[in-house]
C-alpha cells in the first residue's frame, strides 16, 4: 500500500468528472443551437403573422417603441428558455453529483465559467437574430 498524492487524487477525481464536464458543455452547446434555431424558425414562419399583429397594436394605440418593446420581450422569452432551464438542471445535476468531491468549489468553478461563455455566445446570437427579425417586420 502506498500513499495517495493530493495531487494524483485530483487526477482521479478529474478524469471521473471529466466526461460529466464533457456532456454539459455539450447539453450547452445543444441548448444555444436549440434557442437559435427557435428564434431563427419563428423569424422565417411567423414574420406574417407578427406584421398583422403589430398592425392591431398600433390600431389600439401603440406607438412603434411600445411594439418595440413588446416584440423584443416576445422574443427574449422565447430564446432565452432553454437557456435557463439548461443551466438550472445542468448545475442542480452537477452539484449532486460533485456533492462530497473534495474538489467540488473547483470543479464549480470550471462548470460557471462554462455557463459563463455559452450565456454570451446565446446573448450575442440572440442580438443578431433579434435585428434581423427586425428587419424583416419593419416595425
Amino acid at each position: 500500500m502506498r500513499p495517495i498524492y493530493k495531487q494524483e487524487r485530483f487526477d482521479v477525481a478529474f478524469g471521473i468528472g471529466g466526461f460529466t464536464f464533457f456532456a454539459f458543455c455539450f447539453i450547452g452547446c445543444l441548448f444555444l443551437l436549440s434557442s437559435g434555431i427557435v428564434l431563427y424558425y419563428k423569424i422565417v414562419t411567423d414574420i406574417d403573422e407578427e406584421k398583422e399583429q403589430i398592425g392591431m397594436l398600433k390600431r389600439i394605440g401603440l406607438n412603434d417603441k411600445e411594439c418595440r418593446s413588446y416584440l423584443t420581450t416576445h422574443l427574449a422569452i422565447l430564446f432565452f428558455t432553454p437557456l435557463v432551464i439548461g443551466v438550472i438542471l445542468g448545475t442542480i445535476y452537477m452539484h449532486a453529483e460533485l456533492e462530497f468531491s473534495p474538489y467540488a468549489g473547483y470543479m464549480m468553478g470550471f462548470i460557471w465559467m462554462i455557463i459563463g461563455v455559452v450565456a454570451v455566445l446565446d446573448v450575442l446570437l440572440y442580438l443578431a437574430l433579434r435585428k434581423r427579425f427586425f428587419r424583416g417586420v419593419k416595425v
